[in-house]
Parts: C-alpha cells; structure tokens; sequence
C-alpha cells in the first residue's frame, strides 16, 4: 500500500501512517532536527543544485546575481539558497548576490509558484544595478520570474539569464526554452 501525503511539514500525518504499520519514506520533506527520525527520508542536493545553477551563470560571464523564491523556510529552499551563495562566494571579488522573498499566499501550489516569480521580477528590474542572471527556486517560479521580466520591458536572455531548478516538462516548451538543474525524482 502506498500512501501520498501531501501537508507539508505535518508530522501528524505521516505518524498516523506509520502507527497503521505501513511504511512511509517521505520524498524532500526534511528530517526534523527536534525528533527522532521515525521512518526514512529521500531528499535531494538541494545545495548542490543552487550551487550548480548559480555557477552555470556564472561561467556564461554574470557577476550580479539575482535568487527568486517565495517568503519562508524550507529545508530545500534553505539548501539551494546556501548552494547558490557558496557558488558566488567561490567566484570571488566583483561577484554579487541579491535574495529576493515574495509573499506566497497561503497555499503551496503552482499558481503560487509562478506569481511569485512574477512578482519577483519587478524588484530585480528596477534595481539600480541590475542582476543579469537570476535563479528560481523551482521552474514555475522561473518561468513566472521570465513572464515577469517581459512584462517590466527585459529581454530573456539579452537583459537577464534565468535558470530553474526541477526540469519540469514544461520548461522545454517556454520561450525561450528555461535552462533547468534536473533533480532526480
């Protein structure tokens, strides 16, 4: 029996499931360091995943930086923001990031996701010195980030590079098609 739980950091559920007796592995949930792990966990390198993106601008000439994801902790976001950072450290001098947090609303869904990449962009377009490359959390957060940067009069890739992390099918067929770090699922 296999049983999906989709409340995000709701142990409830997941406890519940295990007193049944059946066995739960939790995909990018996070271990809580408060508690005793109780079943097992398969999470993904997050950090790696922040920093390979922000290397890949990186190496295509970026310096200024931009990071889109929505308000809030997450072990993930957490983690691909820690990559990301490291990633511009190890460029050195002459090299800068710039965090930007927009309010998610109340539910974690892709509409969500993708307004908050549109709305991420409008901080990223005006400020004084621009970021040319910027990385999203996810690829509906890019891909709203990209909608967003048309709508400010920016030019993908000409005025800002954007890169997204998860490789959904539907980053192939955006335009222009979204540069994605494939996490494994």
């Amino acid at each position: 029996t296999v049983i999906v739980i989709s409340s995000i950091g709701d142990e409830r559920h997941i406890d519940a499931a295990i007193n049944r007796g059946l066995a739960v592995v939790s995909y990018d949930s996070g271990i809580s360091a408060s508690r005793t792990p109780t079943h097992d966990h398969v999470l993904p390198d997050n950090t790696l995943a922040g920093r390979l993106a922000a290397e890949h601008l990186i190496s295509h000439g970026h310096k200024r930086l931009a990071f889109a994801k929505p308000r809030g902790e997450t072990i993930s976001r957490r983690q691909k923001v820690e990559g990301f950072l490291a990633a511009i450290e190890a460029a050195g001098p002459g090299h800068s990031a710039q965090i930007i947090e927009v309010d998610a609303g109340s539910r974690f869904g892709d509409n969500e996701l993708s307004k908050v990449g549109f709305d991420a962009a409008r901080p990223i377009a005006t400020m004084k010195e621009r970021p040319s490359g910027a990385v999203a959390v996810n690829d509906m957060t890019a891909i709203g980030l990209m909608a967003g940067l048309r709508d400010s009069g920016l030019s993908i890739p000409d005025d800002v590079s954007v890169v997204g992390m998860d490789n959904i099918a539907v980053a192939e067929y955006v335009w222009p098609p979204l540069t994605t770090i494939a996490t494994p699922v």
